[in-house]
């Protein structure tokens, strides 16, 4: 994934940016999550369980 600039200390602008999909996926994702596993085909989109998160977390 590229976020649309170099990963050097220079951050240059390049062509290479995949956040406007990202971005729309997150969309798709507000707008339907019980169904967004079904439609979502690209492969770097992983939907993850809140669950996961919240048993790592310290009390």
């Amino acid at each position: 994934s590229h976020i649309g600039e170099s990963l050097d200390n220079y951050r240059f602008n390049i062509d290479k940016d995949d956040l406007d999909e990202a971005a729309e996926l997150y969309s798709f994702f507000k707008g339907n999550k019980q169904k967004f596993g079904e439609i979502n085909t690209d492969k770097r989109c992983k939907i993850q369980p809140f669950e996961k998160f919240e048993s790592s977390i310290e009390d």
